[in-house]
């Protein structure tokens, strides 16, 4: 297995951010976490990827601890997407797709094929010249995607990857993280649409209040009464019409 947590726990100014939680993620596999504000998603996503130390507990990426590697070790087994904000930063934006090939230390050509493909995928190729900072925010969610793309890591880790896209966008990115998956890679994204997650992730890890309260594919975990008593509003799950997932719906 590409990433393997057991028994994660953060604890900051006295209070259990994460609490026992343990996952694992294969190649070939979309794995999506899901749950309300607070839950502590971004929490996980960020011990996933050795950003936080975890007050208990271990991650290993490729059965190595994440503690254990260096920082060009871990940009060579992940690449990860952040929050999207909109950036001040003055990148042009075919400049900040190819910081995703710094870890490689390749060959100009190989890096400016990689950079035009992850480009080309992510729909941002006509944006190349532009400022990041002239961007919209979900145009710089694209490049900020391209950009781990290029990076061409086992293991993709991704917070809330399609939050300021529109509806075909949130297609096209999902599309390209099973592509990822497809390839052999690991992909780990936190996601708040639900029906994102049923559609697209392999397994889904509903967090509540720092714990995992259910843990299994979409049709096993997003179900009427899990959902209803996680986000504390009524929510009814039905068969999908046109998708074989489930369909997750707010009622009155």
């Amino acid at each position: 297995m590409l990433i393997d947590a057991h028994e994660i726990s953060v604890i900051r100014d006295g209070r259990a951010l994460l609490r026992s939680v343990s996952l694992t993620a294969e190649a070939g596999s979309v794995l999506g976490i899901v749950g309300p504000n607070g839950a502590g998603k971004s929490t996980l996503l960020r011990v996933l990827a050795g950003d936080i130390r975890p007050d208990a507990g271990e991650v290993k990426l490729r059965n190595d601890p994440v503690t254990s590697l260096t920082l060009q070790e871990l940009a060579l087994q992940r690449a990860v997407v952040g929050p999207q904000t909109v950036s001040d930063v003055a990148f042009h934006v075919r400049d900040a797709v190819a910081m995703g090939r710094r870890p490689h230390g390749g060959d100009a050509a190989t890096d400016d094929r990689v950079i035009d493909e992850a480009m080309r995928l992510t729909d941002v190729r006509h944006l190349a010249d532009r400022e990041l900072r002239s961007l919209s925010s979900g145009e710089q969610q694209r490049v900020s995607l391209a950009r781990a793309l290029a990076q061409q890591t086992p293991v993709l880790l991704l917070d809330e990857p399609t939050s300021a896209l529109d509806i075909g966008h949130q297609e096209l990115v999902m599309s390209l993280l099973r592509e990822a998956a497809v390839a052999e890679s690991a992909v780990v994204a936190v996601l708040h649409d639900l029906n994102l997650a049923a559609a697209y992730a392999d397994t889904v890890i509903v967090l509540n209040r720092g714990t995992i309260a259910g843990l299994g594919t979409p049709a096993e975990v997003l179900t009427t009464e899990l959902l209803t008593s996680v986000y504390e509003r009524p929510i009814q799950v039905i068969d999908h019409p046109f998708r074989h997932c489930p369909l997750v719906l707010t009622v009155d």
